[in-house]
């Protein structure tokens, strides 16, 4: 009898153990389980906002990758409505397919352990290619050429430049001085003799480098007509971002971004356009205007607009290198004079002969600057500063009559004196007419019709909110872009 008892007892008491152990054991067991939830929770929302950032990255503009090297998001997919909304949207659709279960886990019945739904996506800190003076546009230009940056090329380009303001050439006024002593010369009053038949005649001067100066003012193409031909294109750059005032402006890089990211100098940018865009000579296949180089330093609207434009700055250049270089050659001044002492004895003003030496100076010059001319619109190559050898005229040229294009071996083809006025160009409008050349040129490619550069994406910062089915809320801030 007792000890039947003291069995029931001892049962009792494992029963009431075993009860209180599971308790404690099940307990632990929903606290790990739960634990593990809430952790694959925020392990799904994390994955899943990253693979939608990375998703929408993804999205980025064939055609300005694939031209230009770069990479934005245009965030009106190849429609007139611009707005940052078009992205977050994107952003939105693919949390939810990273939330939602697949069709055929439906049919097979499959149950989400995290049961993830999301509240809301809002973007912030938005950086758009136009902001603060184009630095995102910059930025990733830099990051561009930061492999690709030819150091020669910069050491030439600097050179180059040194060689024309160590000489003066672009402070030299030439044609004012040739202006000048023509007044001169055009004020001196004929001369009158006596003739065999008694009668008094007025004997006038003939300058002869009136033919030359006749042509001075016209138009440099019409001067030196480009062997190439002129291109008959045109644009409406109106529609293009440097025009656009109301262009949209974002937050611009951060900190952390302007920090660690290299300069874009007016060197760097140079080379990147002189890699990308065309100009006279060596166009771009698929481009709105051929001559996008001369567009960057003039932005007129015409190809022949800007080239006529470069071609006048070159020509005032050439014209005065020849002018301080004939200065310095003896025989060619010999020349001059031999021929202004000529003209001098024929009216008798021997005063006339320094003013005459120097008009033919002026003219010799002149004519060479157009040979110049034709020869670098022929692809051949000027010395910033000739010597004897390289110099391409005699003085009967003054009359007005040149060869055809003669090249040397030695000096600088038409591509690199554009470098030389890059580089001394405003570096902003370079670079804003450098989008206006993207943006008229993607516009031609399919499904870009609308594509605006100021409306480009390059980095963005993404607050997501999502809930699990058990009302855990979830909040994650991430910032995504091409850096």
């Amino acid at each position: 009898m007792g000890s039947g008892s003291g069995r029931k007892y001892s049962e009792g008491y494992l029963t009431v153990y075993l009860a209180l152990t599971m308790g404690v054991l099940i307990s632990f067991v929903l606290t790990f389980v739960n634990i593990a939830r809430l952790s694959a929770v925020r392990l799904k929302a994390d994955t899943a906002v990253d693979a939608s950032g990375n998703g929408v990255l993804s999205e980025y503009n064939r055609e300005l990758l694939k031209r230009y090297d770069l990479l934005f998001i245009e965030t009106g997919y190849g429609t007139a409505n611009h707005s940052e909304a078009n992205t977050e949207e994107r952003f939105r659709n693919y949390m939810r397919e990273n939330y939602d279960l697949t069709f055929r886990d439906h049919l097979q019945g499959t149950m989400d352990f995290t049961g993830m739904t999301l509240e809301s996506v809002t973007f912030s800190e938005c950086a758009y290619a136009a902001d603060n003076n184009c630095e995102v546009f910059k930025r990733q230009v830099a990051d561009y050429m930061d492999g690709t940056l030819d150091g020669a090329v910069t050491v030439k380009l600097t050179e180059n430049l040194n060689i024309m303001d160590s000489h003066k050439i672009r402070d030299t006024d030439v044609e004012s001085k040739w202006k000048e002593n023509q007044k001169y010369l055009n004020g001196v009053k004929p001369y009158e003799k006596v003739g065999e038949d008694g009668e008094v005649q007025k004997v006038y001067l003939k300058n002869p480098a009136s033919t030359a100066f006749s042509k001075l003012g016209k138009p440099v193409l019409a001067l030196a007509p480009p062997k190439f031909g002129i291109s008959g294109k045109a644009a409406d750059t109106s529609l293009c971002i440097s025009h656009n005032g109301s262009r949209h402006i974002g937050a611009g890089l951060s900190p952390e971004e302007r920090k660690e990211s290299p300069e874009c100098s007016r060197l760097l940018f140079i080379q990147y356009m002189l890699k990308k865009l065309g100009s006279y000579g060596e166009n771009k296949d698929g481009s709105a205007m051929d001559y996008e180089l001369e567009y960057v330093l003039n932005g007129l609207d015409s190809d022949e607009e800007n080239l006529e434009a470069v071609c006048s700055v070159l020509f005032g250049w050439r014209f005065a290198s020849n002018w301080l270089y004939i200065q310095q050659d003896e025989g060619k001044k010999s020349a001059a004079e031999a021929v202004a002492l000529a003209v001098s004895i024929v009216t008798l003003c021997p005063e006339l002969e320094e003013p005459l030496t120097q008009a033919i100076l002026f003219a010799w010059s002149f004519m060479e600057s157009v040979q110049d001319m034709k020869t670098l619109l022929a692809g051949g190559r000027v010395p910033i500063i000739k010597d004897s050898e390289t110099w391409q005229t005699s003085v009967k040229s003054i009359a007005g009559n040149l060869t055809g294009a003669k090249s040397s071996n030695r000096g600088l083809k038409y591509r690199d004196y554009l470098g030389i006025m890059l580089l001394i160009n405003d570096y902003d409008k370079s670079v804003m007419r450098t989008m206006d050349v993207m943006e008229m040129n993607i516009r031609l490619t399919p499904g870009n019709e609308h594509f605006r550069m100021d409306w480009c994406l390059d980095s963005f910062k993404a607050l997501v909110n999502s809930i699990s089915f058990a009302g855990r809320s979830i909040g994650i801030t991430r910032r995504f872009g091409y850096y």
